[in-house]
C-alpha cells in the first residue's frame, strides 16, 4: 500500500509538470490574429535576434511600396523606427511631428522617429492590390499566402506556449 501510495504520488507531480510545461509561455513570437473573430487562429513567426522587422505594402490608393520598420523592446513592446515611402500624396505623412524627422534620400521619403513611438499592437488590412510582406531575419513572409485577403489582422508581440504554438499556425 505504500508503495502505490508513492508511485500515485510520483505521477501526480509527473502529470502536473507536464500540464505546467505545455502552459508555460517560453517562445516569443510575432502574432498575427484575425481582429473580428473571438478564437481567430494564430499565425506567427518565431522571433530570433536581431529583434527587428519590416512590414511592406502597396498603398491602395497612389499603388507605391511603402516600408514601415520595428524594434521589439524587452518588455514585448513594437517600436517604430523608421518609415520609407516614394509618395506624399494621400494617406502618407508630409511633414514631421514633434520627435520625428523627414528626409528625402533619392525618390524615397524616410520617416525616421527619433521619439520612441511605442505600441502594444497594431492591426493590418490585407488587401489585394499588390504584395503584403513582413521580413524578420531577412526572411520574406507573404501575409497573403498565410493570411485571408481582405480581412484585418492584430499584428502583436508576444510569449506562446507549447499548446498555443502547436494549436496556432507558423508562418513559412
Amino acid at each position: 500500500m505504500h508503495k502505490r501510495y508513492k508511485i500515485g504520488i510520483l505521477a501526480l507531480l509527473l502529470i502536473c509538470s507536464l500540464v505546467l510545461l505545455i502552459n508555460m509561455p517560453w517562445q516569443t513570437v510575432i502574432v498575427f490574429q484575425e481582429t473580428n473573430q473571438e478564437k481567430a487562429p494564430l499565425y506567427f513567426i518565431e522571433l530570433q535576434e536581431p529583434r527587428i522587422f519590416y512590414i511592406r505594402y502597396t498603398h491602395s490608393i497612389h499603388r507605391t511600396d511603402v516600408f514601415e520598420y520595428f524594434d521589439i523592446t524587452p518588455d514585448q513592446q513594437i517600436k517604430m523606427t523608421e518609415m520609407i515611402y516614394e509618395n506624399m500624396s494621400i494617406g502618407m505623412p508630409s511633414a514631421a511631428e514633434q520627435g520625428q524627422r523627414l528626409e528625402r534620400k533619392g525618390d524615397r521619403y524616410h520617416l525616421y522617429f527619433d521619439k520612441p513611438t511605442l505600441l502594444a499592437s497594431f492591426v493590418i488590412y490585407i488587401g489585394d492590390i499588390d504584395l503584403d510582406l513582413a521580413v524578420h531575419h531577412k526572411k520574406e513572409y507573404d501575409l497573403k499566402h498565410n493570411l485571408q485577403r481582405g480581412h484585418a489582422y492584430e499584428c502583436r508581440v508576444d510569449k506562446l506556449s507549447l499548446y498555443q504554438l502547436w494549436k496556432g499556425v507558423q508562418m513559412r
